[in-house]
């Protein structure tokens, strides 16, 4: 008798475990297409609010009409000015070089002179003769100096045939020298001047010419 009554309960058991299954079946089924659902509205909720937060494209703005185009202010544009001429230009930073190398000419050339005319000091008479020479150089280095910066800047492979063509236009003998003509002895004196005048004159106009290559004109 006990034996039946196991399987009775047994049955029972299981019959009460399919009804369990089958409510847990159709509970999870209800849950599952209740959260997909919930989902589904929380996204469309989401594209709404970060579409209306998105800035909109601004429409494209009319054509002016007629009447605005001929509102609109005209400005006058002036046309360029003439271009400066090269040569004009040139010409006047040519002029500006000579002023400003005119400008620099050294105040005295007395240690210049005094090893150009360290030779004079051997002829007789000794004294004379060094002064003379002295006063002939710094003559001409003041006129080889100004002579230099007029003719403008030269080539360094010419400088030294233009310094002696400068050299050859102060005229020593009639200008820095004259004083010396009737000085004795005859006519030494006086060519040790010319001497020294002609050396001065080619040595500033060298130191010129240097000068001018180096200077910048704004």
């Amino acid at each position: 008798m006990w034996t039946d009554d196991l399987k009775y309960g047994l049955k029972e058991k299981r019959r009460d475990a399919r009804r369990h299954f089958k409510h847990l079946k159709k509970t999870w089924r209800t849950e599952m297409t209740v959260m997909i659902a919930a989902t589904l509205i929380i996204l469309f909720i989401l594209v709404r609010v970060l579409t209306r937060a998105a800035p909109q494209p601004e429409p494209p703005s009319a054509p002016p009409s007629k009447l605005e185009v001929k509102e609109i202010e005209v400005i006058e544009v002036e046309a360029p000015g003439p271009v400066a001429d090269p040569e004009a230009l040139r010409a006047m930073q040519l002029r500006a070089q000579v002023s400003k190398c005119l400008a620099a000419r050294p105040p005295a050339a007395a240690e210049m002179c005094a090893a150009a005319c360290a030779k004079a000091k051997n002829v007789g008479p000794r004294a004379l003769a060094y002064q003379a020479c002295m006063t002939g150089c710094e003559r001409g280095a003041a006129g080889g100096w100004d002579g230099a910066c007029k003719g403008g800047p030269t080539p360094i492979m010419d400088t030294k045939a233009v310094c002696r063509h400068v050299a050859a236009r102060q005229d020593c003998r009639a200008g820095a020298c004259a004083r010396f003509r009737s000085s004795y002895p005859r006519p030494l004196v006086l060519n040790q001047c010319t001497s020294g005048c002609v050396e001065g004159a080619n040595l500033a106009c060298a130191q010129s010419k240097a000068y001018l290559t180096s200077i910048n004109v704004e």
